[in-house]
């Protein structure tokens, strides 16, 4: 409960957002646990006292992918985009990191730092064979925003 304040202190004060999950079927899917991302990347790194370069960061996935997402959050904020930013994942841990919603199909992303040879899962392509996810990385996620 305590943390639970404190997170939502923080979403409050704009520190923090939180991305609810994506599913159509409630037994496979995770449906209530959300995931959180640092508005500013300056904060979450100095939480973390992670200041080494990119090349010797062991967080640089998780980085890009907080980097990517908060962008795309800001260009549909000011493109006044209805929008919703979801991510997508499995009891099984299956995971497609950012789903945008508005109409059908929903356009999903996996963000990686490095481009490299992707397969989504299996749940998602039975599933939402309609959607598959655009691969995210360095080298291409201007083309994205």
């Amino acid at each position: 409960m305590t943390v639970e304040k404190y997170i939502d202190l923080l979403e409050k004060s704009f520190v923090i957002f939180r991305l609810r999950p994506f599913f159509t079927n409630k037994r496979k899917e995770v449906t209530k646990m959300k995931k959180i991302y640092f508005y500013d990347l300056g904060i979450r790194n100095t939480l973390l006292r992670a200041f080494t370069p990119l090349s010797l960061r062991t967080d640089t996935g998780a980085l890009f992918e907080n980097f990517f997402i908060l962008e795309k959050k800001k260009q549909l904020s000011y493109t006044q985009s209805l929008h919703e930013l979801r991510f997508w994942r499995t009891q099984n841990q299956q995971e497609i990191d950012l789903i945008e919603v508005a109409q059908k199909p929903a356009r999903a992303y996996e963000v990686k730092w490095k481009n490299q040879k992707y397969t989504p899962p299996l749940e998602w392509s039975k599933t939402y064979s309609d959607t598959l996810p655009i691969l995210i990385s360095k080298n291409n996620f201007w083309e994205y925003l």
